[in-house]
């Protein structure tokens, strides 16, 4: 038995994708472009989406608070579908979240999102057709077996030891056992990797995947970003010191969207890769003031 890991969802997701195509009547799914992407989208909102699948077109589409989700569908760039399109036909792998997740949604790919498909155990069972024959003795030498005698029981002198002293015996077996377990999982299992969760950088084990519905890629612990966050600010945000210097630093994701963080951090965006910027006054007047 062993865990589903993240690779495994997203094999599963482009094998339910060959067969939602043969069963997808509006042919968008065989054939299909961003535009009818969006459509799709857009048709599944009026269906009704599960929680989880919301949150998720909320994540890809970037919805505004209080934003309306088709509105926010029918805002996005329609370039951005065809990272989905290129995963799910095999064309480029991807490990965004995100990206992966709407894929299962379009695809209907039941045990979704991954949290789920993580916890699904794989079982492998081996079956045989092998009988073994029973044999067959003479009624004789069933009747002379009988009467074979048996060697006498030799005493063993750890076996009186053992039933004198039992409980305090596998006491301390017990206790050895948690012991070396605790030891190995202090030495081996150490968090000395980073990934990107919502707003900030949580440590992870290096080793295994450490995936979530709004986590990203796990890179090598990073001292600067220990009290790297993402932030929303205002009006009262303290944007300069005293002497001027900036306290905030800025990247712009899109024509619609600019990402406001605590410090330069190691120098890029978590998500995007993008060099962030010191704020400058005109940054804060555009867009967080209102004035041109």
């Amino acid at each position: 038995m062993k865990k589903n890991t993240f690779k495994d969802y997203k094999v599963a997701i482009k094998e339910q994708y060959e067969q939602s195509k043969a069963k997808d009547a509006s042919g968008i799914l065989a054939h299909p472009t961003p535009a009818q992407l969006r459509h799709f989208c857009m048709l599944m909102c009026d269906k009704g989406l599960r929680k989880k699948d919301e949150e998720v077109f909320g994540l890809f589409f970037e919805r505004r608070e209080g934003e309306a989700l088709k509105k926010a569908i029918d805002r996005v760039n329609i370039d951005k579908f065809k990272t989905v399109i290129s995963f799910l036909k095999g064309n480029k792998d991807s490990d965004i979240s995100t990206r992966v997740e709407l894929a299962a949604i379009l695809v209907d790919f039941e045990s979704r999102p991954y949290v789920v498909f993580s916890n699904l155990v794989q079982q492998v069972e081996v079956a045989t057709d092998k009988v073994t024959p029973e044999v067959q003795l003479p009624s004789s030498t069933k009747e002379d077996l009988t009467t074979i005698p048996q060697p006498p029981v030799q005493s063993d002198r750890f076996l009186i030891w053992f039933e004198k002293n039992k409980l305090p015996f596998l006491l301390g077996i017990l206790f050895l056992a948690v012991s070396v377990f605790g030891l190995l999982t202090f030495l081996f299992s150490k968090e000395d990797c980073m990934q990107w969760q919502v707003d900030h950088y949580v440590s992870v084990a290096c080793e295994g995947e450490q995936h979530s519905l709004m986590a990203s890629t796990i890179i090598p612990a990073d001292k600067r970003l220990t009290d790297f966050r993402k932030i929303v600010v205002d009006e009262t945000t303290a944007f300069f010191a005293s002497d001027g210097k900036p306290l905030i630093w800025y990247c712009k994701v899109n024509a619609h969207r600019i990402d406001f963080f605590t410090s330069n951090g190691n120098g890029f965006h978590p998500e995007t890769g993008k060099a962030l910027r010191p704020v400058s006054q005109y940054i804060v007047n555009k867009y967080v003031l209102g004035k041109k």
